[in-house]
């Protein structure tokens, strides 16, 4: 299991090495993280290498991450690899094609191509080569969105499967259900209206654009609250000074799961602006706990953010994010006629759903070892 990331691991993948373990598989790691005794990973109690990959795939750090997975390989002669991330893809790919060891499976999990129909013209020139390239070496791309299975059904790998994505976990966000009031007295947010956001502080993400739409409302009883840290926190906090919006923001950096599903509870509708999202669970929990969304309707995120239904489209547009959020401020009875369909939405995303295709991919792909898994 390979992932530029190694949160990107404990996060999103426990549950397929679990599937695999079950199939009688040994499942070993290769991330960019260096263990420590309270590390998450050590949960797992597989062999964890540390790679340190690049953030560009053409990088001085990509011939030292070359080298290292071409030995890691040569070493183990692993009967298979399931890589994830785009630039921990290419390099695992190519260092295959370096193996040249035939019988070797991949498998490729896109969480959502770097290029899509509102990408720049350098990410398609960029990425776009690169994952066409690469898969002719791949057995199974697998993919969390329609927009990204169309592209990849013009690639050339041998098979393309579309799954919900890696699931939310509806059990654990219903047990966090709190009474929303209640801790909005505690927090003193007792008349505001609250938008949260959930995920890392990044261009990609584009909090900003919430940030613009606050400051053309100018109305202080608008609280955002942001769930994540990331490379932006500091331009954020510039920009909400800029606007003069400063007051209406929390920042509550990383917390614990069961600690953002509370605070979902007490949010009027959740944002996701994301330019690129393969799928964003963020935007799914939301949905899961009854709130409607603005957002982006970009690539994975118009799978569930159905435009009146879940809430509103808005493009990358502050003036569309303001009158949004202006009519849901004004109108607290649209927010419950879309409630119900909110719920029903998210139940589609559940992750025994996951689960399920997950098995059936493995057993499809792997099967041929003699290895099986209960479906």
């Amino acid at each position: 299991m390979v992932s530029s990331v190694g949160r990107f691991i404990k996060t999103f993948e426990k549950n397929d090495i679990k599937i695999l373990e079950e199939m009688g598989f040994q499942v070993d790691i290769a991330t960019n993280t260096v263990l420590n005794d309270n590390d998450s990973l050590n949960e797992l109690h597989n062999l964890v290498n540390n790679i340190e990959f690049p953030r560009r795939p053409f990088s001085l750090k990509t011939i030292s991450a070359t080298s290292k997975l071409l030995k890691l390989l040569k070493r183990n002669d692993y009967y298979a690899i399931h890589v994830h991330t785009p630039v921990a893809a290419f390099i695992t790919r190519l260092v295959v094609l370096l193996y040249k060891k035939k019988k070797m499976k991949i498998i490729y999990t896109c969480h959502g191509f770097h290029f899509n129909r509102n990408s720049s013209l350098l990410n398609w020139m960029l990425y776009y080569p690169i994952e066409y390239l690469m898969s002719f070496v791949t057995d199974l791309i697998i993919t969390i969105n329609q927009e990204d299975y169309e592209i990849a059904k013009k690639f050339k790998a041998k098979n393309v499967e579309l799954i919900a994505g890696v699931g939310i976990d509806l059990n654990r966000i219903n047990s966090n259900q709190v009474n929303g009031d209640e801790l909005r007295n505690a927090l003193g947010y007792v008349n505001d209206f609250i938008i949260i956001t959930i995920g890392e502080l990044s261009k990609r993400k584009n909090q900003k654009v919430i940030f613009e739409a606050l400051s053309l409302l100018n109305s202080k009883n608008i609280r955002y609250i942001l769930i994540g840290s990331g490379s932006e926190y500091l331009n954020l906090k510039k920009l909400a000074t800029k606007l003069n919006i400063s007051d209406q923001i929390v920042f509550c950096g990383e917390l614990q799961k069961d600690d953002v599903y509370k605070l979902i509870n007490i949010a009027d509708i959740g944002a996701i602006p994301s330019k690129i999202e393969g799928l964003g669970l963020a935007g799914l929990e939301c949905l899961a706990c009854g709130k409607p969304l603005i957002g982006s309707g970009y690539q994975g995120i118009s799978e569930y953010l159905k435009d009146g239904l879940t809430g509103f489209i808005c493009k990358n547009n502050p003036e569309t994010y303001a009158y949004r959020i202006k009519e849901l401020v004004e109108n607290k009875t649209l927010i419950q006629t879309m409630k119900p369909n909110c719920i029903q939405m998210a139940t589609k995303f559940d992750i025994s759903q996951s689960d399920k295709q997950m098995r059936k991919i493995y057993n499809s792909i792997l099967g041929d070892t003699g290895c099986c898994v209960k479906l």
